[in-house]
């Protein structure tokens, strides 16, 4: 049941997050929140941006890309209704090799979360950070990266990822260093946010 699930969110993916245009809603100023509560409130607004960011066509789409991602990345940095790992060999260090422009390797990283959010938020799944949605973050950033290659630029790691994508080992690899990671969590190199788990999640 659960790869039944995820083999429809990954093709609402690749069909949803094709055309992109300006927004049809405001993306709010990325700020800091001073309570859980007004965290919340945004979930709705933080889902739309977060589908935005993943349908954006590079450079066209490129300042409300990037005010997309800023959004989400607050938001997802605040939220305490789940908990995101940030792991060198898993994730953001991955997106850390690819190129010089500081802001299009946050970008990657921003998609990472976007693709993230969404798993949680339409799965109702809440708080551990699990492969599943581990998986779904990686396979849709690897499509926004493929689709904007041209605008990052070649990236050796995500390439390479690509290529065992093509071969159907994508998810074993994916799946090897996952488990790699959480046995090593609390070693240097990774890094667990949004510990609070006293928050009920609200979506």
């Amino acid at each position: 049941m659960k790869r039944f699930i995820l083999s429809i969110l990954m093709f609402s993916a690749a069909c949803s997050y094709t055309l992109a245009d300006d927004p049809d809603f405001e993306i709010p100023q990325a700020k800091k929140y001073q309570n859980n509560e007004d965290c919340i409130a945004d979930n709705g607004i933080a889902l739309k941006s977060a589908k935005y960011l993943l349908s954006t066509e590079l450079p066209t789409d490129a300042f409300y890309a990037k005010k997309a991602g800023d959004f989400v990345l607050l938001w997802t940095l605040s939220t305490p209704e789940f908990a995101v790992l940030f792991a060198d060999e898993l994730n953001f260090g991955l997106f850390a090799t690819c190129g010089n422009d500081n802001e299009k390797k946050k970008l990657l990283g921003e998609a990472y979360l976007s693709a993230f959010s969404i798993y949680r938020m339409e799965t109702k799944k809440v708080y551990d950070f699990t492969f599943d949605a581990h998986h779904f973050a990686m396979e849709s950033t690897l499509a926004f990266y493929k689709k904007n290659i041209e605008y990052f630029g070649k990236c050796k790691a995500l390439d390479k990822l690509l290529k065992l994508q093509e071969k159907g080992k994508l998810k074993d690899e994916l799946e090897k260093k996952f488990d790699k990671t959480m046995k090593t969590v609390a070693s240097k190199g990774a890094k667990k946010i949004n510990p609070d788990r006293t928050k009920k999640h609200s979506y």
